[in-house]
């Protein structure tokens, strides 16, 4: 039985997490990169970076200077490429057809650590992230999930909108940007899991050989300490 196999877990020199599951009978491989990095861990003047992050980095890289760049290579094999962000955590994942495997990491790798992070994309996207904010409106579930976290943990960051505010937003540059990727886009914090007909020995060297190698510190976040509210809140 396939799913009695057990999966392989390694630590690359660099600190970064890598784990595998082979399933020789399946003719497409999934890709999740996750970084120890979300709305959690971002401070009152940068409300929304951490997902604004995760939205700059499908606009394109060095080597894929275009959004069409970043996408097509993964979308022509039948594949698709998405990402979400999180409380704790953003991760970026694709499936793929087998035989095109080198392709997805390479472009997740790719996105992860060469993006462009370019001006004029950052002022065009963070419009579509103000209408995001805005759409919660629209959406019952959305609303109620949202007024729950704030009654429940107040003004800790938990009870915020991961998107941020529109006000955050509109004040996040590409400084800010830039220094959250840098600070928590880092291997120690980051585990890679892949599943499919894949080797892990040849894994960990194609990982090895497509990562820069960043310092071997990890950035250690600070938590706002969490308290219950039990008082009455207002809500927007």
């Amino acid at each position: 039985n396939a799913s009695l196999v057990k999966h392989k877990k390694s630590i690359l020199d660099s600190g970064l997490r890598l784990v595998t599951q082979n399933m020789p009978h399946s003719e497409s491989v999934s890709i999740f990169i996750s970084i120890k990095a979300g709305s959690r861990d971002e401070t009152r003047d940068e409300f929304g970076v951490a997902h604004f992050s995760e939205h700059m980095l499908f606009k394109g890289t060095k080597d894929r200077p275009s959004p069409l760049l970043v996408t097509s290579p993964i979308e022509s094999t039948g594949g698709m490429l998405n990402a979400s962000t999180g409380y704790e955590s953003t991760t970026y994942w694709c499936k793929i057809p087998k035989n095109d495997f080198s392709i997805g990491i390479e472009i997740l790798l790719d996105m992860i650590q060469n993006s462009l992070l370019k001006e004029d994309d950052i002022d065009s996207e963070r419009g579509v992230i103000i209408e995001e904010i805005k759409s919660i409106e629209d959406y019952p579930d959305s609303k109620a999930a949202l007024n729950l976290d704030k009654l429940m943990w107040g003004n800790n960051a938990l009870g915020r909108d991961i998107a941020g505010s529109m006000q955050s937003v509109a004040n996040i540059t590409q400084k800010t940007i830039s220094s959250f990727i840098n600070n928590f886009y880092l291997p120690k914090n980051t585990v890679i899991s892949i599943a499919g007909n894949i080797n892990h020995d040849t894994l960990i060297q194609s990982v090895d050989q497509s990562l820069l190698i960043h310092p071997l510190t990890s950035y250690q976040p600070k938590f706002s300490s969490i308290k219950v509210v039990q008082n009455s809140v207002k809500l927007d």
